[in-house]
C-alpha cells in the first residue's frame, strides 16, 4: 500500500463499530499470526478479479478494495472485503450510477472505525470513464458524488489518503481522448472538489499514489511521458497552500521507463516511493531536501514493486511480483528496508500459477498484503490474494486516524519476532498500476 508516518502509536483496539461480524464495544481477541508471510484464509469468491489496495485502521478493522467481473450479468463490479481480526468477509459495495458496465476500486483509507473512503473508476454505457468515490459510515458503503475534469468531463482515481474526517485527498488522472493530466481531489468534510495540480510537459501525466506526513506535508507520485513517450518519475508536494512539482530522478538509461506507483512517509525527511524501471524494481527516498534512487534487488532480473508501508525508519516493506523462471510464472515479491539496505524476504503464494501483490498495510501486531492470483482460464481466471505476517506492536508512523501520539496497551496477539530471511527465488512484469498510467 501507501504507508503513513509521523507519531509513535501503541493502541488498544476495541471494535466500537464494524461489520456484522463485530459486536460494538466488545474487546477483540485477535487471531494469532506467524513471523513469516503466509496465505490468509479468504471468503468465498465468484467471478474474476482481485484486490488492489488495503488499509488497516486497527488489527481488527482492515479494508481491502478492488474489482470483480461476474459471468451472470457480464458486468464489472466494485469489490470490498473486510477483516475483523479473525476472518475476512465480502461486503456490499456500490457501483457507478446509470447501469455502469464496469466499476472498480483502486484505493482505500480509513480515518476511523466509522469513517473510511474508497476511490476508483466506473465506465458509462457510452464508454466515458468517470471518477467513483464510496464512503463507509460504520454501517454501509455508499457512493458519494465526486467531480470530474476535462472535456468531456471524466477521470479516474487511483489512491486516497485520509488525514482527518474533514481532510481527505484522492489522486489519479483525466483526459480521455487527449493526453492525460494529473487529477487531485479534496474532501473538506462536506463535498469533494478538484484542486489545481501541476503537470510536466504536454504529454501524458498521471498520479498513482498519495500519502501524508501532516495536513501541510503531503506527497503524490506517478508518471509523466517525454516526447519520445518514455515514462519518467513524477513527484508532487502539498505545502498547505498549493501543489508543486518536485524534481525527481530516474534510474537506468535515458530510454528506460521509470514509473512510481506507491508511496509511504515515515517523517518529513523520510519518505519512500516505489515502482518499476524497465524490468527492474525502483525505490526512491526523500531525505527532506532531495529525492534519490536507492539500490533495490530484482531477483531473476524481472520484477516490480507496487505497494509500500513504513513502520519505522529502519522497518519499511514493499510488495509486488517477480518472474519465477523455474515455475514459469509470476510469484509474489516482498522486500524489506532495515535502515541500511533493501533485501528480499521470503513470501507465500497460492498455487503454482501467477500470484502478484499490489498493496500492503500495517497495524500494531499485524501486516497484510493484498493482490490477485491466476486460478484458471475463462471468466474465473483471477481471484483475490491475501498474505499476512506479524508486525511490531509499536509502530513509528502516522497510523490511520491518529494525528498525534497515543499511548495504550497493545492488542492481545500471539507474539513473534520480526526476522528477515533471504530466499533464493527470482521475480515480475509490469505492474497493473503502471499499465493504467
Amino acid at each position: 500500500m501507501r504507508g503513513r508516518a509521523t507519531a509513535v502509536v501503541a493502541v488498544m483496539f476495541v471494535a466500537s463499530v464494524a461489520t456484522g461480524n463485530v459486536s460494538a464495544g466488545r474487546p477483540i481477541q485477535l487471531r494469532g499470526c506467524a513471523e513469516a508471510w503466509t496465505v490468509a484464509a479468504q471468503p468465498p469468491f465468484v467471478g474474476s478479479g482481485g484486490l488492489e489496495d488495503v488499509s488497516a485502521f486497527s488489527p481488527a478493522d482492515v479494508w481491502g478494495v478492488g474489482g470483480v467481473f461476474t459471468q451472470a450479468d457480464q458486468i464489472g463490479h466494485t469489490l470490498i472485503q473486510h477483516f475483523d481480526g479473525t476472518s475476512w468477509s465480502t461486503q456490499a459495495s456500490p457501483d457507478g450510477p446509470g447501469g455502469a458496465p464496469q466499476s472498480s476500486l483502486s484505493g482505500v483509507s480509513a480515518v476511523a472505525a466509522d469513517d473510511a473512503w474508497a476511490v476508483g473508476t466506473y465506465v458509462r454505457p457510452d464508454n466515458l470513464v468517470r471518477t467513483l468515490i464510496a464512503h463507509w459510515d460504520g454501517v454501509s458503503w455508499t457512493r458519494v458524488k465526486s467531480p470530474n475534469a476535462g472535456q468531456p468531463a471524466g477521470g479516474q482515481l487511483d489512491d486516497v489518503t485520509a488525514v482527518a474526517t474533514d481532510d481527505v485527498w484522492a489522486v489519479g488522472s483525466y483526459g480521455q481522448g487527449a493526453p492525460s493530466r494529473t487529477l487531485i481531489e479534496h474532501w473538506d468534510g462536506t463535498a469533494w472538489s478538484v484542486v489545481p495540480s501541476p503537470n510536466k510537459g504536454p504529454f501524458p501525466n498521471s498520479l498513482s499514489a498519495i500519502d501524508a506526513v501532516a495536513p501541510d506535508d503531503i506527497w503524490a507520485v506517478g508518471t509523466w511521458f517525454t516526447k519520445a513517450f518514455v515514462d519518467r518519475t513524477l513527484t508532487l508536494h502539498w505545502d498547505g497552500a498549493s501543489w508543486q512539482r518536485v524534481k525527481s530522478p530516474n534510474a537506468g538509461r535515458s530510454a528506460t521507463a521509470n514509473d512510481l506507483v506507491a508511496i509511504a512517509a515515515v517523517a518529513a525527511d523520510d519518505v519512500w516511493a516505489v515502482g518499476i524501471r524497465g524490468l527492474r524494481t525502483l525505490t526512491m527516498h526523500w531525505d527532506g531536501s532531495a529525492w534519490s534512487v536507492m539500490p533495490s534487488p530484482t531477483p531473476g532480473g524481472n520484477a516490480d514493486l507496487a505497494g509500500v508501508v513504513a513502520l519505522a525508519p529502519d522497518d519499511v516493506w514493499a510488495v509486488g511480483g517477480r518472474v519465477d523462471r523455474q515455475e514459469n510464472a509470476i510469484q509474489t515479491l516482498v522486500e524489506h528496508w532495515d535502515g541500511a539496505a533493501w533485501s528480499v524476504v521470503a513470501s507465500a503464494n497460492k498455487g503454482p500459477s501467477d500470484n502478484h501483490l499490489w498493496a500492503v498495510t500495517a497495524a500494531p501486531g499485524r501486516m497484510i498484503a493484498v493482490g490477485d492470483r491466476f486460478v484458471g482460464s475463462g471468466l474465473g481466471s483471477l481471484a483475490p490474494l491475501i498474505l499476512e505476517r506479524c508486525a511490531p506492536e509499536v509502530l513509528t508512523g502516522r497510523q490511520p486516524g491518529q494525528a498525534h501520539p497515543v499511548s495504550a496497551a497493545p492488542p492481545t496477539i500471539a507474539p513473534c519476532p520480526l526476522s528477515v530471511s533471504r530466499p533464493t527465488s527470482s521475480p515480475p512484469v509490469t505492474s497493473r498500476r503502471r499499465s493504467r498510467s
